[in-house]
């Protein structure tokens, strides 16, 4: 009797194969299908608010003794600002643009209505360019005055969609 091995081609080979480039294709990243067209952003002009008269801290003092800064502005008045503002911002998406970005702007509001701070992070993918025109129209975004002496801090997080 012939001891010699007998070599038989595995018939599930090339589905393992398959099998495996399925799941090497399936835990890959997905493609990022945004796009930014290359070139100047367009500046987009805005006129800064009228500077409006702080109010007074509402409270006076606590029974501590203790000054109370004020209560700056409500969620109401920065979502409802920024709900019409936005749609101009979104001009600093150059003609072209595909996909939707997600940014993170930090905000400091003077009690005079003024954006006296704001700092993009988080910007998503967009060119530094768009970002900058974003940061630049933000500052020209009319809040109501409010009471906290120090400014009004809030962080708001932005979604842009290119219109192509």
């Amino acid at each position: 009797m012939d001891s010699t091995p007998v070599e038989v081609e595995n018939p599930f080979a090339a589905a393992r194969e398959a099998y495996v480039a399925d799941q090497e294709a399936a835990s890959a990243e997905p493609v990022d299908t945004r796009f930014v067209p290359e070139g100047r952003v367009r500046p987009l002009g805005l006129a800064m608010p009228p500077d409006r008269a702080c109010k007074k801290p509402q409270g006076g003092a606590s029974s501590s003794g203790a000054s109370i800064e004020g209560v700056g502005l409500s969620r109401d008045e920065i979502r409802s600002t920024l709900q019409r503002f936005l749609p101009k911002v979104g001009a600093c998406l150059p003609d072209g643009t595909v996909g939707t970005f997600e940014t993170q702007a930090a905000f400091t509001v003077a009690c005079n209505g003024r954006v006296d701070h704001i700092d993009l992070h988080e910007t998503d993918g967009l060119p530094d360019s768009v970002a900058y025109c974003i940061e630049d129209a933000l500052r020209s975004a009319p809040f109501p005055a409010h009471d906290q002496v120090g400014g009004a801090l809030f962080e708001m997080p932005m979604q842009f969609t290119g219109t192509d």
